[in-house]
């Protein structure tokens, strides 16, 4: 079990009142971000952000991959992979059991390297330099390394490999006979399979995760041979938060702070599947039923909605984020809001929770300029009358003046002019239930806004779980 650093109870109070973070970021507004899916032999085994950025050896704009996930699927192959930071240099071995002998021949000229400037090199011959870009990788929120699309195709022919791009996806096709079989197949998406994928999404999510338990200690044990099926997603998606997300605090009816892990009972719906569904998890599937087997295309699209909960945002085609409820521990709001001395029931509890969902997975956030739109869904008639309440800087819209104020339910989209160093506070309120609601604070830069973290406060997360850089 992996811990990481925790420290919820000096920052509760401030968490549950302010929502504007900032971070400096020297590149902000050099590259944009783009969802990508990597494929081996066509079947796609992971998901990763690539960045669009100037090439300064070509002089165009062009895609560059994360070297962190290029190492994951070339060890899919069966290859070494890795990166030394030190030296600057993605180093690929090839497999004894690899059916062609990697092309070393005709190696480029030696050249100096440094932090912009990267050496590949297979089986200790170094056969291509590229552009290095550094920026933080949005799944895990590390600083990584980018390399662009072309350098990476030229070592892949050297091992036979067709490597394609069409914008999102990232295949690399081998020579028949060569390579490993991916973790999705053709045929059939495994218990174990999918568990690893989920796992890996896990693991790589370096923040506001107080441990990263194995399967074994979550409690899951998928089976190698028998197909997966939706509700075994949300089950194991549940099992794993419940023993890696928590913080201390101090709800209705204690007398003392104390460490609430995640608990189903604490969302919108106490049955793994229905919540699940509530935050999206198989949207645009077709799924219906928790007893549904999941193709690989099903499967795909679970874990990319799988991420876009995970990061709090996902990339649109147009270069819009399309944000969402963060996956956190409910339990203080769950305790103020559900015993004995409140007037609203379980029922009235779950019915905001659901509603949040529903709405904030439909905000989108878009530079266009120097400033920002900022696109609201139309909130108007919802059972529970839930109305906006955001805030950015010096502007702000929506639900004000305590339980009494008058209702703001979107249904347009703002331009709001670039404030530096200012985050987004975006919440929904229950007009209905004393305004009762969930917030969420997205963490800014001083150059442009990124989120990278999406943080809610209802969960009480803590600032000091953010990496490096980012602070209140």
């Amino acid at each position: 079990m992996k811990k990481s650093i925790v420290g919820i109870t000096a920052a509760l109070a401030t968490l549950s009142t302010l929502s504007l973070w900032a971070t400096p970021s020297a590149m902000a507004d050099t590259y944009a971000r783009a969802n990508t899916e990597i494929a081996l032999n066509n079947s796609s085994v992971m998901n990763a952000v690539h960045l669009i950025a100037n090439d300064p050896w070509a002089g165009d704009s062009t895609s560059w991959l994360p070297v962190y996930y290029l190492d994951e699927a070339m060890q899919k192959l069966g290859f070494q992979a890795s990166w030394n930071g030190d030296s600057y240099i993605w180093s690929l071995t090839v497999p004894n059991t690899y059916r062609l002998a990697p092309d070393v021949s005709n190696p480029p000229a030696n050249q100096s390297l440094n932090s912009g400037r990267l050496a590949i090199a297979l089986n200790g011959t170094i056969v291509e330099y590229a552009p290095r870009l550094v920026a933080p990788d949005p799944y895990s929120g590390v600083e990584t390394t980018y390399v662009p699309i072309y350098y990476i195709m030229q070592v892949m022919k050297r091992v036979g490999i067709t490597a394609t791009w069409n914008g999102t996806m990232w295949n690399m096709t081998t020579p028949s006979g060569t390579g490993s079989s991916p973790t999705v197949n053709s045929n059939v998406v495994t218990q174990q399979s999918m568990a690893d994928q989920m796992w890996a999404m896990f693991d790589a999510k370096t923040w506001d995760v107080y441990t990263h338990p194995t399967m074994s200690e979550a409690g899951v044990t998928p089976s190698a041979t028998a197909p997966v099926t939706a509700g075994d997603v949300a089950n194991y998606l549940s099992d794993w938060a419940s023993h890696a997300i928590g913080y201390e605090a101090q709800g209705y009816g204690e007398t003392a702070p104390s460490f609430h892990w995640f608990s189903i009972q604490y969302t919108a719906s106490t049955n793994p599947f229905d919540w699940g569904e509530i935050n999206g998890l198989y949207d645009n599937t077709g799924v219906t039923s928790a007893n549904q087997t999941l193709t690989p295309s099903q499967a795909q699209t679970v874990l990319s909605n799988l991420q876009w909960w995970l990061n709090g945002y996902k990339v649109l085609p147009d270069g819009a984020y399309e944000l969402h409820m963060p996956l956190t521990c409910y339990y203080v709001a769950y305790a103020d809001e559900v015993n004995a001395q409140s007037p609203y029931t379980l029922a009235d509890y779950e019915a905001v929770l659901t509603e949040d969902a529903k709405f904030y997975d439909e905000v989108t956030l878009q530079k266009s300029g120097n400033d920002w739109l900022l696109t609201l869904p139309n909130t108007e008639g919802s059972p529970t009358n839930v109305a906006w309440d955001v805030n950015y800087g010096n502007w702000a819209y929506g639900y004000q003046g305590g339980p009494n104020g008058a209702g703001d339910y979107g249904g347009k989209t703002f331009s709001v002019h670039f404030q530096p160093g200012v985050g987004f506070s975006i919440g929904l309120n229950s007009l209905d239930e004393n305004a009762f609601g969930d917030t969420t604070g997205i963490p800014a830069s001083k150059t442009t806004l990124m989120p990278l973290y999406v943080l809610d406060t209802l969960g009480m997360q803590s600032a000091s779980d953010l990496p490096s850089g980012l602070s209140i």
